[in-house]
């Protein structure tokens, strides 16, 4: 039997994914309506609120996995920095009120970015539920926004993890490591391979503030792109 491809194993991941998320979703409706029956707080509840834990976490791995498979080439436009962040905060914000969480952001540099307007969005969301996941109930984080000596705007996001040891470090952007019960691993080395689809890059390192800063680093749209759009 001849070797499967990258298309072949990227279309059965595909498949595998639609086969598993149908029936899922069936069993996730289930035990929320029987949850719902049973007495806040008894054995059983506590039981089903594991279980729902448990598909949530097998969705959200499901899902890690499609968008990795789906990632290639892309149809890009010229885009507002400011216009594509505020996208993604709006979007996050709700969560991160749950968690009493503040998010700073600073607009140093303002241009446009040659970019798959969603992927970028979704790859400023995953940094922020990144920063926010990682960060203690009621923390500030910050956004900033800056363009650096190379031509290519930072677009850095600072978390109150209180730092990762070095051996950690050097895990944390491998596929499937996830320091998070709930995390896949998956979403950094999606927003990596975004970057590099876009000619840019996914970097990390420590910051005073005894936490972690990951920064999105992506070249600016340059003038003849602008023009001719």
């Amino acid at each position: 039997m001849s070797e499967l491809t990258r298309d072949d194993l990227s279309e059965m991941i595909l498949r595998l994914a639609h086969g598993i998320r149908n029936p899922l979703a069936t069993i996730k409706t289930g035990v929320q309506l029987v949850k719902h029956l049973t007495q806040p707080d008894d054995e059983v509840d506590v039981y089903l609120a594991s279980a729902l834990e448990s598909v949530e976490r097998i969705d959200s791995i499901i899902k890690d996995l499609q968008r990795y498979v789906k990632l290639g080439p892309t149809t890009p436009d010229r885009y507002d920095v400011r216009s594509l962040i505020d996208s993604a905060v709006s979007s996050v914000r709700p969560n991160l009120n749950e968690r009493s969480q503040e998010l700073n952001c600073h607009y140093h540099e303002e241009g446009y970015l040659w970019v798959d307007r969603t992927q970028m969005v979704a790859c400023v969301q995953e940094l922020i539920h990144n920063a926010s996941t990682h960060s203690p109930q009621s923390a500030i984080l910050e956004l900033t926004v800056q363009r650096g000596s190379e031509g290519a705007f930072h677009i850095h996001v600072d978390d109150v993890c209180g730092g990762l040891e070095p051996k950690m470090a050097d895990q944390v952007m491998r596929p499937f490591y996830s320091t998070s019960p709930l995390g896949t691993g998956l979403g950094l080395n999606i927003v990596s391979k975004f970057l590099d689809l876009s000619g840019g890059r996914l970097e990390m390192e420590p910051h005073h503030g005894g936490g972690c800063r990951f920064s999105l680093i992506i070249p600016e749209a340059d003038h003849d792109t602008m023009l001719y759009h």
